[in-house]
């Protein structure tokens, strides 16, 4: 008959190598799978992030009152216009009235 002690590390039994290994594998698992987890959050959050940025810039550009392409056919004029002022031999008799 087994008698009672006051130390506690007497009344129970010591683990066993299988039970140890069992509770670290366990235990490492489950932190490989925190971080596993967390990494796949954070990559998803930065490509919902770059999604969202690149879906803005393209509304942006939708919601301009003018297309882009009137918008260059536009300066492209502005440019021929000034490089046409801008050279006073090529000024047309017209021009030149206004212009001396």
């Amino acid at each position: 008959m087994k008698t009672k002690t006051n130390n506690p590390s007497e009344s129970r039994p010591a683990r066993t190598w299988a039970t140890t290994l069992a509770v670290a594998f366990f235990g490492i698992s489950a932190v490989v799978l925190l971080l596993a987890s967390s990494l796949q959050i954070a990559l998803n959050v930065q490509a919902q992030q770059g999604c969202a940025f690149q879906q803005a810039a393209i509304d942006r550009v939708r919601m301009q009152p003018k297309p882009l392409d009137a918008f260059i056919q536009d300066k492209i004029q502005q440019f021929a216009t000034a490089v046409e002022l801008s050279n006073p031999i090529n000024l047309t008799p017209m021009l030149e009235k206004h212009a001396g």
